[in-house]
Protein backbone atom coordinates (compact mmCIF):
# COMPACT_ATOMS: atom_id res chain seq x y z
CA UNK A 1 0.00 0.00 0.00
CA UNK A 2 1.18 3.53 0.22
CA UNK A 3 -0.72 7.00 -0.58
CA UNK A 4 -0.74 9.15 -3.55
CA UNK A 5 -2.78 12.27 -4.29
CA UNK A 6 -4.05 11.90 -0.51
CA UNK A 7 -5.73 8.72 -1.65
CA UNK A 8 -4.59 4.80 -0.17
CA UNK A 9 -3.31 2.60 -3.00
CA UNK A 10 -3.69 -0.86 -2.53
CA UNK A 11 -2.15 -3.07 -5.30
CA UNK A 12 -1.75 -6.62 -5.47
CA UNK A 13 -3.09 -9.92 -7.33
CA UNK A 14 -7.41 -9.26 -7.22
CA UNK A 15 -10.55 -8.34 -9.66
CA UNK A 16 -12.66 -6.36 -7.82
CA UNK A 17 -13.19 -5.24 -4.02
CA UNK A 18 -16.11 -3.92 -1.95
CA UNK A 19 -18.02 -5.29 -5.16
CA UNK A 20 -15.87 -2.20 -7.39
CA UNK A 21 -14.02 -3.83 -10.54
CA UNK A 22 -10.72 -2.74 -10.37
CA UNK A 23 -7.95 -4.91 -11.61
CA UNK A 24 -5.02 -5.30 -9.21
CA UNK A 25 -4.97 -1.95 -7.96
CA UNK A 26 -7.69 0.49 -6.39
CA UNK A 27 -8.15 3.90 -4.26
CA UNK A 28 -9.67 4.49 -1.31
CA UNK A 29 -10.86 8.08 -0.49
CA UNK A 30 -11.42 7.65 3.03
CA UNK A 31 -15.31 6.43 2.45
CA UNK A 32 -15.35 4.62 -0.83
CA UNK A 33 -13.76 2.55 -3.28
CA UNK A 34 -12.91 3.66 -6.67
CA UNK A 35 -10.52 1.75 -9.65
CA UNK A 36 -8.07 3.77 -11.18
CA UNK A 37 -9.50 2.27 -14.46
CA UNK A 38 -11.47 -0.57 -15.89
CA UNK A 39 -8.91 -2.21 -18.01
CA UNK A 40 -8.08 -5.74 -17.01
CA UNK A 41 -4.54 -6.50 -16.31
CA UNK A 42 -2.98 -10.16 -17.51
CA UNK A 43 -0.57 -12.06 -15.50
CA UNK A 44 0.07 -12.68 -11.86
CA UNK A 45 -0.30 -9.36 -10.38
CA UNK A 46 1.03 -6.00 -9.18
CA UNK A 47 3.88 -6.52 -6.70
CA UNK A 48 5.18 -2.70 -6.08
CA UNK A 49 4.13 1.12 -6.84
CA UNK A 50 6.11 4.53 -6.22
CA UNK A 51 5.37 7.91 -6.91
CA UNK A 52 7.49 9.70 -9.17
CA UNK A 53 7.59 13.22 -10.32
CA UNK A 54 4.06 13.20 -9.11
CA UNK A 55 2.95 10.32 -11.46
CA UNK A 56 2.08 6.74 -9.44
CA UNK A 57 4.66 3.95 -11.51
CA UNK A 58 3.51 0.11 -10.76
CA UNK A 59 5.66 -2.74 -11.44
CA UNK A 60 5.04 -6.64 -11.50
CA UNK A 61 4.28 -9.59 -13.33
CA UNK A 62 1.38 -8.13 -15.71
CA UNK A 63 0.93 -6.50 -19.05
CA UNK A 64 -1.54 -5.00 -20.89
CA UNK A 65 -1.26 -4.05 -24.18
CA UNK A 66 1.92 -2.60 -24.86
CA UNK A 67 2.61 -1.86 -20.76
CA UNK A 68 4.89 -4.72 -19.91
CA UNK A 69 5.25 -4.98 -16.38
CA UNK A 70 5.60 -1.85 -15.83
CA UNK A 71 3.22 1.38 -15.95
CA UNK A 72 3.00 4.95 -15.25
CA UNK A 73 -0.67 6.79 -14.06
CA UNK A 74 -0.93 10.46 -15.16
CA UNK A 75 -4.23 10.66 -13.17
CA UNK A 76 -6.56 9.91 -15.99
CA UNK A 77 -4.39 6.64 -17.96
CA UNK A 78 -1.70 4.17 -17.85
CA UNK A 79 1.01 4.74 -19.99
CA UNK A 80 3.55 2.64 -21.24
CA UNK A 81 7.32 3.60 -19.54
CA UNK A 82 9.68 3.45 -22.71
CA UNK A 83 9.04 -0.68 -23.96
CA UNK A 84 8.37 -1.40 -20.22
CA UNK A 85 10.18 -4.57 -19.44
CA UNK A 86 10.05 -7.75 -21.42
CA UNK A 87 10.37 -11.34 -21.76
CA UNK A 88 9.25 -15.01 -21.33
CA UNK A 89 10.76 -14.89 -17.12
CA UNK A 90 10.76 -11.38 -16.78
CA UNK A 91 9.06 -9.18 -13.61
CA UNK A 92 9.40 -6.30 -11.52
CA UNK A 93 9.66 -6.62 -7.58
CA UNK A 94 10.92 -3.36 -6.50
CA UNK A 95 10.72 0.45 -7.15
CA UNK A 96 12.63 2.99 -5.78
CA UNK A 97 13.74 6.70 -6.08
CA UNK A 98 17.23 7.81 -5.46
CA UNK A 99 18.99 11.47 -6.61
CA UNK A 100 15.85 12.21 -9.30
CA UNK A 101 15.79 9.08 -10.88
CA UNK A 102 13.39 6.28 -10.51
CA UNK A 103 15.20 2.63 -10.05
CA UNK A 104 13.23 -0.53 -11.42
CA UNK A 105 14.91 -4.12 -9.81
CA UNK A 106 13.62 -7.65 -10.36
CA UNK A 107 14.10 -10.45 -12.45
CA UNK A 108 14.85 -9.31 -16.24
CA UNK A 109 17.74 -9.50 -18.91
CA UNK A 110 19.14 -7.06 -21.12
CA UNK A 111 19.57 -9.77 -23.60
CA UNK A 112 15.92 -9.46 -24.27
CA UNK A 113 15.74 -6.27 -24.78
CA UNK A 114 15.19 -4.20 -21.72
CA UNK A 115 18.04 -1.68 -20.06
CA UNK A 116 20.12 -3.69 -17.51
CA UNK A 117 20.22 -6.82 -15.65
CA UNK A 118 17.78 -6.71 -13.28
CA UNK A 119 18.31 -3.36 -12.24
CA UNK A 120 17.40 0.21 -14.43
CA UNK A 121 16.99 3.39 -14.20
CA UNK A 122 14.46 6.06 -15.71
CA UNK A 123 14.61 9.62 -15.63
CA UNK A 124 11.07 10.60 -16.36
CA UNK A 125 11.79 10.91 -20.54
CA UNK A 126 14.12 8.00 -21.28
CA UNK A 127 16.58 5.20 -19.44
CA UNK A 128 19.50 6.06 -18.11
CA UNK A 129 22.83 4.06 -18.59
CA UNK A 130 23.15 2.09 -15.59
CA UNK A 131 25.82 -0.02 -17.03
CA UNK A 132 24.73 -4.05 -17.33
CA UNK A 133 24.36 -4.11 -14.00
CA UNK A 134 23.92 -7.65 -12.00
CA UNK A 135 25.94 -10.33 -14.49
CA UNK A 136 25.72 -13.40 -12.72
CA UNK A 137 23.32 -16.13 -13.85
CA UNK A 138 19.48 -16.05 -12.75
CA UNK A 139 20.32 -12.77 -11.41
CA UNK A 140 17.16 -11.03 -9.25
CA UNK A 141 17.55 -7.96 -6.91
CA UNK A 142 15.00 -8.68 -4.62
CA UNK A 143 14.66 -5.27 -2.43
CA UNK A 144 15.95 -1.31 -2.73
CA UNK A 145 16.49 0.58 0.13
CA UNK A 146 17.83 4.00 0.83
CA UNK A 147 19.81 4.01 3.97
CA UNK A 148 22.67 6.77 5.49
CA UNK A 149 22.56 8.59 1.47
CA UNK A 150 23.31 5.63 -0.74
CA UNK A 151 20.96 3.36 -2.44
CA UNK A 152 21.08 -0.05 -1.48
CA UNK A 153 20.34 -3.30 -3.66
CA UNK A 154 19.72 -6.93 -2.65
CA UNK A 155 19.00 -10.29 -4.06
CA UNK A 156 20.27 -13.47 -5.76
CA UNK A 157 23.94 -11.99 -7.57
CA UNK A 158 27.38 -11.85 -7.42
CA UNK A 159 28.84 -10.19 -10.00
CA UNK A 160 27.83 -6.42 -11.15
CA UNK A 161 29.40 -5.85 -14.09
CA UNK A 162 32.79 -7.58 -13.86
CA UNK A 163 33.23 -6.81 -9.61
CA UNK A 164 32.55 -9.88 -7.42
CA UNK A 165 29.69 -7.94 -5.49
CA UNK A 166 27.38 -10.54 -3.81
CA UNK A 167 23.92 -10.43 -2.59
CA UNK A 168 23.83 -6.74 -1.33
CA UNK A 169 25.76 -3.54 -2.75
CA UNK A 170 25.69 -0.06 -2.47
CA UNK A 171 25.37 2.58 -4.79
CA UNK A 172 26.20 5.87 -4.33
CA UNK A 173 24.75 7.14 -8.08
CA UNK A 174 28.44 6.44 -9.40
CA UNK A 175 29.54 2.96 -8.54
CA UNK A 176 28.94 -0.09 -6.95
CA UNK A 177 30.56 -1.27 -3.92
CA UNK A 178 30.45 -4.66 -1.86
CA UNK A 179 30.05 -5.33 1.85
CA UNK A 180 32.79 -8.05 2.20
CA UNK A 181 30.73 -10.31 3.88
CA UNK A 182 31.02 -13.85 3.29
CA UNK A 183 27.35 -16.00 3.64
CA UNK A 184 26.91 -19.76 4.07
CA UNK A 185 25.02 -21.71 3.06
CA UNK A 186 23.35 -19.22 0.49
CA UNK A 187 24.80 -15.85 -0.60
CA UNK A 188 21.03 -14.44 -1.41
CA UNK A 189 19.36 -11.36 0.58
CA UNK A 190 16.36 -11.23 0.12
CA UNK A 191 15.04 -8.34 1.97
CA UNK A 192 16.10 -5.35 3.77
CA UNK A 193 15.22 -2.04 6.27
CA UNK A 194 16.08 0.58 7.94
CA UNK A 195 15.66 0.56 11.83
CA UNK A 196 16.63 3.26 14.64
CA UNK A 197 19.38 4.42 11.84
CA UNK A 198 20.71 0.66 11.49
CA UNK A 199 20.34 -1.47 7.99
CA UNK A 200 19.10 -4.95 9.23
CA UNK A 201 18.96 -7.79 6.16
CA UNK A 202 16.92 -11.07 5.90
CA UNK A 203 18.09 -14.18 3.63
CA UNK A 204 19.02 -17.88 2.97
CA UNK A 205 22.14 -17.75 5.40
CA UNK A 206 22.50 -19.02 8.84
CA UNK A 207 26.00 -17.65 9.47
CA UNK A 208 27.65 -13.96 7.87
CA UNK A 209 32.08 -14.37 8.19
CA UNK A 210 31.66 -17.16 10.56
CA UNK A 211 29.33 -15.81 13.13
CA UNK A 212 26.10 -17.40 13.72
CA UNK A 213 22.91 -14.84 12.83
CA UNK A 214 20.33 -17.35 11.33
CA UNK A 215 18.58 -15.52 8.64
CA UNK A 216 18.55 -12.02 9.93
CA UNK A 217 21.42 -9.45 10.80
CA UNK A 218 22.46 -5.45 11.52
CA UNK A 219 25.31 -3.84 9.37
CA UNK A 220 27.76 -2.33 11.90
CA UNK A 221 30.20 -1.52 9.22
CA UNK A 222 29.61 1.88 8.76
CA UNK A 223 31.24 3.43 5.49
CA UNK A 224 33.39 0.01 5.11
CA UNK A 225 33.43 -1.22 1.34
CA UNK A 226 35.85 -4.12 0.27
CA UNK A 227 35.43 -3.39 -3.64
CA UNK A 228 34.22 -0.60 -5.92
CA UNK A 229 34.03 -0.05 -9.33
CA UNK A 230 32.06 1.77 -12.64
CA UNK A 231 28.53 -0.06 -13.01
CA UNK A 232 29.93 -1.46 -16.56
CA UNK A 233 30.74 -4.75 -17.67
CA UNK A 234 34.03 -2.69 -20.03
CA UNK A 235 36.45 -2.41 -18.44
CA UNK A 236 37.19 1.20 -18.16
CA UNK A 237 40.94 0.18 -19.01
CA UNK A 238 41.77 -0.79 -22.95
CA UNK A 239 40.89 -4.78 -22.94
CA UNK A 240 43.43 -7.54 -24.36
CA UNK A 241 46.56 -7.25 -24.75
CA UNK A 242 46.57 -3.55 -22.57
CA UNK A 243 45.73 -6.05 -19.58
CA UNK A 244 46.40 -9.35 -19.93
CA UNK A 245 46.92 -12.28 -17.43
CA UNK A 246 49.46 -15.60 -18.00
CA UNK A 247 49.49 -18.20 -17.50
CA UNK A 248 45.52 -18.79 -16.84
CA UNK A 249 45.07 -21.09 -14.61
CA UNK A 250 48.07 -20.08 -12.61
CA UNK A 251 50.25 -21.98 -10.45
CA UNK A 252 52.75 -19.78 -8.05
CA UNK A 253 53.44 -17.04 -10.21
CA UNK A 254 51.11 -14.54 -11.98
CA UNK A 255 52.29 -12.34 -14.59
CA UNK A 256 50.59 -8.56 -15.36
CA UNK A 257 50.80 -6.91 -18.81
CA UNK A 258 49.50 -3.86 -19.36
CA UNK A 259 50.11 -0.48 -21.33
CA UNK A 260 48.84 1.44 -18.59
CA UNK A 261 51.55 4.28 -17.07
CA UNK A 262 52.36 3.51 -13.72
CA UNK A 263 51.90 3.92 -10.46
CA UNK A 264 50.20 0.86 -10.51
CA UNK A 265 47.70 -0.86 -8.17
CA UNK A 266 46.66 -4.66 -8.09
CA UNK A 267 44.19 -6.15 -5.84
CA UNK A 268 43.28 -9.54 -5.52
CA UNK A 269 40.08 -10.78 -4.27
CA UNK A 270 38.16 -13.97 -3.14
CA UNK A 271 35.49 -14.82 -5.30
CA UNK A 272 32.85 -13.76 -2.56
CA UNK A 273 34.79 -10.22 -2.63
CA UNK A 274 37.57 -10.70 0.09
CA UNK A 275 40.22 -8.19 -0.22
CA UNK A 276 43.36 -10.84 -0.39
CA UNK A 277 46.38 -8.94 -1.77
CA UNK A 278 47.27 -5.79 -2.21
CA UNK A 279 50.52 -4.41 -4.10
CA UNK A 280 50.58 -0.53 -4.36
CA UNK A 281 52.56 1.77 -6.51
CA UNK A 282 54.03 -0.41 -9.11
CA UNK A 283 56.06 1.25 -11.90
CA UNK A 284 56.60 -1.66 -14.28
CA UNK A 285 54.14 -2.26 -17.02
CA UNK A 286 54.79 -6.09 -16.64
CA UNK A 287 55.01 -7.43 -13.24
CA UNK A 288 55.31 -11.04 -11.74
CA UNK A 289 53.42 -11.52 -8.50
CA UNK A 290 53.75 -14.17 -6.07
CA UNK A 291 50.54 -16.15 -5.45
CA UNK A 292 52.11 -19.01 -4.28
CA UNK A 293 49.76 -18.48 -0.65
CA UNK A 294 46.76 -18.50 -2.43
CA UNK A 295 44.50 -21.45 -1.93
CA UNK A 296 43.20 -23.51 -5.37
CA UNK A 297 40.28 -21.50 -6.45
CA UNK A 298 39.03 -18.41 -8.67
CA UNK A 299 40.35 -14.87 -8.16
CA UNK A 300 39.71 -11.48 -9.16
CA UNK A 301 42.69 -9.23 -9.86
CA UNK A 302 42.02 -5.28 -10.58
CA UNK A 303 44.35 -3.01 -11.97
CA UNK A 304 43.92 0.46 -11.10
CA UNK A 305 45.59 3.41 -12.56
CA UNK A 306 44.86 7.37 -12.70
CA UNK A 307 41.47 6.22 -11.44
CA UNK A 308 40.47 3.95 -13.95
CA UNK A 309 40.64 0.39 -13.19
CA UNK A 310 39.78 -3.23 -14.91
CA UNK A 311 39.02 -6.83 -13.48
CA UNK A 312 40.02 -9.90 -14.73
CA UNK A 313 39.11 -13.39 -13.54
CA UNK A 314 42.10 -15.80 -12.71
CA UNK A 315 42.08 -19.71 -11.58
CA UNK A 316 44.85 -20.57 -8.92
CA UNK A 317 45.70 -24.24 -9.39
Amino acid sequence: MLIYQNNLIVYGSFDSIANVRASCIAKWNGTAWAALDTSTWHGTGISCAKEYKGDLYIGGNTWWDTLDRLARWDGTKWNAVGKGIVGGFAGVGSLEVYKDELYIAGAFKKADGNPGNALARWNGNQWVDLGDGMTSLNAAVYGLQLYDGYLYACGQFYTIGNLPIKGIAKWDGTEWCGLGQTTQPSHVITCMMEYNNDLYIGGGFETIDGDTVNYVAKWIGGSYTDICGAPSSISLLPESPYFSLSPNPAGNTLTIQTSANGPLMLSIYAIDGRLIKQLNNLQQANSSIDISELQSGIYFIAVSAKGQQAVKRFIKQ
